[in-house]
């Protein structure tokens, strides 16, 4: 940056002052002249003196004029000068303020390359900066270009010397002097000449080598979390904008699929059922799901997809918000429920059987305890058993039962007859005395051979050995 031009000296004031003075006087006296050639004709008729007194008022009036005309000049000039001179501090103290910050930045230098004389001014302690001896780097553009790396030389002197009016923005790698590298961003223009050439480029230069060194530290870091992303054995994707950008190997697997691109750039929506378990639209409950996550910082819930077959199954699905590659997306991380689901259901299925077991002990127990009254008729205990075996069934609900006696008929409440039944018969002595009979009102769903299990059958039996028993007793 070229230094403000010095003050003006009161010579160059007087100077000012004394060419109007000769202008004004030159401009007076040629007009005096013309009104005296002008009225020539007339001056004939006078006498020598007053040839003389005429001239005398000539001269009088071009000194007169003369000094009027010095001095306008010179209180013109001297405003003139007067503000040239303020014109200058205030560009001076313009300059001194811009010196100032560009030389108390921590990051920043700035230089005025002169292309004409092949000068380059620096702002700031660029020795200090690069590690070099002061005034050990030549003010020239090719001490400066020898201190760019090989790699972007080219590309640094191309940018400078192309005489473009547009500024400029480049990124390149200065050597220290220990050898190591500092990456600069530079911001600059190029001034052009009448002939369209570069005559001034001026450049203000910032140390970005500590933010390049967390970009590649972040750049290193998402290549890390990438390969874990796409050698997990676990379901991952990730989510930005609402839709599926990425996923691992074992996402396509539990979805069924041949390749990813198959289902990525999709709503989650797209690869579930119109509804999710609860009668909410997929579409609308997947975006609230992910706007939670998004507030929250982390859900989880459970959701029910689509494979690629068509095939419903439940997942536990965990959304994180994490920053990658500069963006907030969604690690999204899918855990298939559908064995576990299995095996709640046949535990559940297990603790059904195990309580129905325990209550039909317990009826059962309860039957044989009636067979062994001895305070009530035969009468009364056989309805009393007979009204107790359906609760001993598997399927109590839809179970009634009948003992038949000669004429003697007892039979359970609400009971009714069907396809779907069993019998075991009283024979007491050899001789068949009666028999009971258990009804089922509808075909159960586990067999499709016979609607009761072999227990079931085994246990009527014992039933009916206790019947047999209570006849023999009541016969005794």
């Amino acid at each position: 940056m070229k230094s403000a031009q010095k003050t003006s000296s009161p010579g160059k004031v007087w100077n000012y002052t004394l060419a109007t003075g000769i202008a004004w006087s030159i401009l007076l006296s040629g007009l005096l002249t013309w009104c005296i050639f002008i009225e020539q004709r007339h001056l004939v008729m006078y006498s020598h003196e007053e040839h003389v007194r005429i001239l005398s008022w000539s001269f009088a009036l071009v000194w007169f004029f003369g000094l009027i005309g010095f001095s306008c000049g010179g209180w013109y000039a001297s405003r003139r000068v007067r503000d040239h001179l303020r014109d200058l501090k205030a560009l001076r103290e313009s300059e001194e303020n811009l010196r100032f910050v560009l030389a108390t930045s921590a990051n920043d230098l700035f230089y005025e390359w002169d292309v004409k004389t092949n000068t380059m001014e620096w702002i700031g302690d660029i020795e200090g900066v690069l590690g070099y001896e002061q005034g050990s780097i030549p003010r020239t553009i090719e001490g400066w270009l020898d201190l760019i790396h090989p790699d972007d030389k080219i590309k640094v002197a191309a940018t400078m010397q192309n005489g473009s009016t547009t500024p400029f923005d480049i990124s390149y790698r200065v050597r220290q002097h220990n050898g190591k590298l500092q990456y600069w961003e530079e911001k600059g223009l190029a001034i052009v000449d009448a002939l369209g050439k570069p005559s001034r480029v001026t450049s203000v230069c910032t140390d970005v080598t500590e933010r390049h060194r967390a970009d590649e530290a972040l750049r290193e870091s998402e290549e890390r979390f990438m390969d874990v992303l796409l050698k997990s054995n676990d379901a991952i994707l990730l989510i930005d904008g609402e839709t599926f950008v990425e996923c691992n190997r074992a996402t396509t697997q539990m979805l069924g699929y041949v390749s990813r691109q198959e289902f990525l750039m999709t709503h989650p929506s797209k690869l579930s059922p119109p509804k999710q378990p609860d009668g909410r639209d997929s579409f609308e409950k997947a975006n609230d799901m992910m706007q939670t996550a998004m507030d929250k910082g982390y859900h989880r819930f459970q959701w029910q997809h689509l494979r690629a077959n068509g095939e419903e199954f439940p997942v536990e699905v965990s959304l994180t918000p994490i920053k990658f590659q500069g963006r907030t997306v969604l690690y999204c991380l899918w855990r298939d429920l559908s064995e576990q689901n299995q095996v709640v259901e046949n535990l559940q299925l297990q603790n059904d059987d195990l309580r129905r077991q325990v209550k039909k002990l317990s009826v059962t127990c309860s039957i044989f305890r009636s067979a062994d009254q001895t305070d009530a008729s035969p009468e009364e205990m056989f309805q009393d058993i007979v009204e107790k075996i359906p609760a001993a069934m598997r399927h109590p609900g839809f179970a009634s039962a009948r003992i038949t006696l000669g004429e003697k008929v007892f039979h359970s409440s609400g009971f009714s007859e069907s396809l779907w039944s069993m019998e075991a018969c009283l024979i007491v002595n050899d001789t068949p005395r009666g028999l009971l009979e258990v009804f089922y009102q509808r075909e159960k769903p586990e067999t499709s051979d016979e609607p009761f299990l072999e227990e079931e059958k085994r246990l009527v039996e014992a039933i009916a050995r206790s019947l047999v028993h209570i006849i023999e007793q009541s016969q005794s």
